[in-house]
């Protein structure tokens, strides 16, 4: 940790490239690749070699972001960042990453979804506010599966107000 309480260079600080927020989404579409039922575990890594395309045609470089005592970070989804390596061990980064999801959406990972098949990986959001499931919803409707069954979201829901006695 730097003597100001801020990161050192030497810690492994988070690293961007400045402006690339403005750039066009990657799909998976755009790389040639499937991403419903991938058994990839990282959701970068089959972008890196388009980013790095596109880095070099903008001549964009990595920045480390180093942050002072009392600053944060706040990004949109498309900005290009990480985390960079940690050159002294005996440093230490602390973060913390927070997303934030709108009411009546669909909430999916895009890196492991085909859009233009229906084939979306869900994710299942637990609101921490009153700790209540949030349904993946299009139009106020609530996301099916493609046998028309509710989703896992939806039937929690369901099963919760049961329980409050609200059915």
């Amino acid at each position: 940790m730097a003597r100001d309480g801020g990161c050192a260079a030497e810690a492994g600080p988070l690293v961007y490239v400045r402006g690339s927020h403005r750039w066009p989404i990657i799909s998976n579409a755009m790389i040639g690749r499937r991403g419903f039922g991938s058994e990839e575990a990282s959701a970068q890594t089959p972008f890196a070699n388009a980013w790095s395309a596109i880095c070099e045609a903008e001549n964009a470089v990595e920045k480390p972001f180093l942050a002072r005592k009392g600053q944060a970070l706040i990004w949109c989804a498309n900005l290009l960042h990480g985390g960079s390596t940690q050159a002294d061990l005996t440093l230490t980064r602390w973060s913390q990453v927070t997303h934030y999801f709108f009411e009546d959406c669909i909430y999916y990972t895009p890196a492991f979804s085909d859009e233009a098949l229906g084939r979306l990986a869900t994710r299942n959001l637990i609101a921490v506010n009153d700790r209540a499931p949030r349904p993946n919803l299009y139009l106020r409707e609530a996301l099916q599966d493609p046998a028309g069954r509710p989703s896992k979201g939806d039937l929690v829901r369901r099963w919760l107000r049961r329980l409050r006695g609200s059915v």
